[in-house]
């Protein structure tokens, strides 16, 4: 037998109905030396008993008692023993050639730290086209210094020591992701393949308003940590950029919540075209871009 170079890990938390579409589709693809690492933080909707089920000797089933998606995800990076690792929510679904092709360019690519993918959203059971995320690494860095992402987490492949250079997770909750992305580009060249292999599962009940403040706060302290980072600073205590961020002057914080409600009329735009419901979903765009022409215009641009 081959030596396995990845570990899938699948944190998982009350997964179901979705679930069993994320496991198959890891399953059927077309390299098939992997082992899949779950992790069950504490479901309580049956994806435990779905668990159960599986038998395969690739995959290693943990469970522990809820504790966040930040602190699964580094107890997945604790427990993986492979060069490579990758990342998978357990409601999205990855393209049969996924693993093959992060994995051939990653051996190929040896500076290469964390390689994402183009992704497509799924809402409403049909696929809707995402906006092309950047290809080379000054690119992505950029768009994440900005606040805009450039990149689709769950699509990532990783090497494992980098990863672990960086110590994992350093933010629990909001923002875990977007600070773990600015760290590794600090340490070595991130990228995308220009090929949809991930599909994200958009659902309007992850689309509230109430959360968006406190993820801008978090990706905005992210984004102050890299910055005195690369500028060799101390990096601010976030009791004390929390304190600043609330004083704020009311403008900015009128302007960032009508962002965040232009943004979230965009994403549920994206579940209206999953359902064909075309005069809901354009009556939304149109007061999005009313009110987020900038944002809107990089949307059609990234599309384009």
């Amino acid at each position: 037998m081959t030596k396995k170079l990845v570990t899938i890990s699948l944190p998982v938390y009350n997964g179901m109905p979705f679930l069993p579409e994320a496991i198959d589709s890891i399953m059927a693809q077309t390299l098939k030396d992997f082992h899949l690492l779950i992790i069950d933080d504490g479901s309580t909707d049956g994806s435990a008993d779905y668990l159960e089920i599986i038998k395969d000797s690739r995959v290693k089933i943990i469970r522990q008692e809820n504790q966040g998606l930040g602190a699964t995800l580094n107890r997945a990076i604790e427990l993986c023993e492979t060069k490579y690792m990758m990342r998978m929510d357990c409601d999205d679904v990855m393209a049969p050639t996924r693993l093959q092709e992060q994995l051939e360019y990653m051996e190929k690519h040896e500076d290469v730290v964390m390689l994402g993918t183009q992704q497509a959203f799924i809402a409403g059971g049909r696929v809707v086209q995402a906006s092309k995320l950047p290809l080379e690494h000054d690119d992505i860095d950029r768009f994440l210094l900005s606040g805009s992402g450039g990149v689709c987490h769950a699509s990532f492949m990783l090497r494992t020591d980098a990863v672990r250079t960086i110590g994992g997770y350093h933010v629990s909750g909001a923002g875990q992701g977007f600070d773990f992305c600015l760290r590794l580009a600090e340490v070595g060249r991130v990228a995308n393949l220009d090929r949809v292999l991930y599909y994200y599962r958009i659902l309007k009940n992850t689309l509230a308003l109430s959360k968006q403040d406190e993820i801008r706060c978090a990706y905005a302290y992210a984004i102050e940590c890299a910055r005195c980072r690369r500028n060799l600073l101390v990096e601010p205590k976030y009791s004390d950029f929390l304190l600043s961020w609330k004083q704020r002057d009311t403008f900015t914080k009128i302007s960032n919540k009508i962002e965040d409600w232009s943004g979230r009329q965009y994403r549920l735009s994206i579940i209206d075209k999953g359902h064909e419901r075309n005069l809901r979903r354009m009556a939304r765009l149109f007061f999005a871009a009313a009110l987020r022409p900038r944002y809107s215009l990089k949307k059609l641009l990234g599309r384009l």
